[in-house]
């Protein structure tokens, strides 16, 4: 129903009729977090792997941006590598990304199976000083991050060592009210 509110200082002639608001999530962006419990081991699995991969043979020969010194970018074909620790993240991460779509979208799992996934996968191996500029992943419905290590905090640089993700709809802050 409607509601009336009297404005302040004024008489039941001055009544501001007041519609009921509902209030929906027309324009949400979901984001979903998973944790890999334990991970210790696989992560230290990956970190010597992507060391020992960090080369020309493994670079991505097509960055989309100006490549730093202080970051390494692979190609695209992660989740294609053969090892067991590559493949166990791939399982994790493909998983997360299913339960994330199944919990926020009205898919049903008969219909998930449905779909192929598609995905383009790599890693980053980033040194001190080193950052990654502002980016969107064209025609992807979904984006996943693994961290296999936590960024270290530089002395005088509070925000160094985050991952910082952004709005992605386009014009979203152009308001601030």
């Amino acid at each position: 129903g409607t509601g009336a509110l009297l404005r302040a200082g004024a008489d039941w002639d001055d009544v501001v009729v007041t519609p009921t608001v509902k209030i929906g999530p027309l324009f949400a962006v979901p984001f979903g977090e998973a944790r890999l419990n334990p991970c210790e081991s696989l992560n230290r699995q990956l970190e010597e792997l992507f060391l020992a991969q960090e080369d020309e043979v493994h670079r991505n020969p097509t960055p989309s941006h100006i490549p730093q010194q202080e970051l390494y970018e692979s190609r695209f074909n992660l989740f294609h590598w053969s090892e067991a620790c590559v493949q166990d993240l791939r399982r994790f991460m493909l998983d997360a990304v299913v339960h994330t779509v199944l919990h926020t979208t009205n898919l049903r799992p008969e219909e998930l199976t449905q779909l192929k996934l598609q995905n383009h996968t790599w890693h980053h191996l980033t040194r001190y000083a080193g950052s990654f500029v502002t980016h969107n992943h064209p025609l992807a419905s979904w984006s996943a991050v693994y961290c296999v290590r936590a960024g270290s905090e530089a002395p005088g640089q509070p925000d160094s060592g985050l991952l910082r993700f952004f709005d992605p709809r386009h014009g979203a802050d152009a308001y601030r009210d």
